[in-house]
């Protein structure tokens, strides 16, 4: 499993505490959801909407490949 693919925040319950394991946003969705802003210089050539739907997952994917350094 990729680095990008584990949970963000992993939590397991258990018998010791009765709570069942949670289901977690992967680091990738987690620094997606966190982006900031889409910048101006990001491919201009598609539309405003595609633009700023990409910038978040690209922007996460520069953040995993640099912490993976």
């Amino acid at each position: 499993m990729k680095n990008a693919d584990l949970p963000a925040m992993p939590f397991e319950g258990g018998n010791n505490n009765g709570i069942q394991p949670a289901t977690v946003l992967t680091k990738r969705e987690i620094f997606a959801l966190h982006a900031p802003s889409c910048p101006d210089w990001y491919d201009s050539n598609e539309s405003d909407t595609i633009r700023h739907i990409r910038w978040p997952v690209f922007y996460s994917d520069l953040v995993l490949r640099e912490l993976e350094k």
